[in-house]
């Protein structure tokens, strides 16, 4: 708690720092602003006009891109079949057995319906394997069973195919896990 404190103590002084002038003899100083141009002849204060932020003055190539999405990605996906026999999740369980991959990183978390899991992915077009997947230790009687195999399983796919609400995990072509997609409100 104590080393916490000090990690976000030190995060918000330093990003309240204040940052240093350019130095004064520089070539690359920013020019002062130039005042208005008044015409003598007119009434009127003629002023320069700063060019607003519209999707015609940002050159199509400056244009930030968005993340590929992906029908996998960003999803909680809940285990509904594994080696071709339905999952039945009953009271022993903590959680429906789920896996959720995310978009901004290639971090994975889930559940195997007692302890919770974490790890990385990898994924390259219909590939994927999951690596580093690390789990608490609880024993949950009655559901210790499906989620070691569940964690094997993971361990061991090596792609995925996705269709609709409905994802399988595949190991060497094969069909091993089916999930379907749970959109959380």
């Amino acid at each position: 708690m104590r080393l916490t404190f000090l990690i976000i103590f030190s995060l918000l002084l330093f990003g309240c720092g204040k940052k240093s002038d350019p130095p004064k003899d520089s070539k690359e100083q920013a020019e002062p602003q130039k005042p208005a141009w008044v015409d003598r002849n007119s009434d009127v204060d003629v002023k320069p006009t700063m060019p607003t932020e519209t999707s015609e003055s940002i050159a199509p190539e400056l244009k930030k891109a968005k993340p590929a999405e992906s029908p996998l990605l960003n999803k909680r996906w809940k285990l509904i079949e594994m080696n071709g026999e339905k999952v039945e999740v009953t009271e022993a369980f903590q959680s429906d057995p789920y896996v959720t991959l995310s978009m901004h990183s290639n971090k994975v978390h889930g559940s195997g319906g007692c302890n919770r899991f974490g790890g990385t992915y990898s994924l390259d077009g219909d590939k994927l394997t999951f690596v580093h997947l690390l789990a608490t230790k609880k024993f949950c009687e009655g559901a210790s069973e499906v989620e070691n195999q569940f964690l094997s399983e993971l361990r061991a796919a090596t792609g995925f195919r996705v269709v609709g609400d409905a994802m399988w995990l595949l190991r060497d072509g094969k069909q091993v896990m089916k999930f379907e997609a749970i959109y959380l409100q």
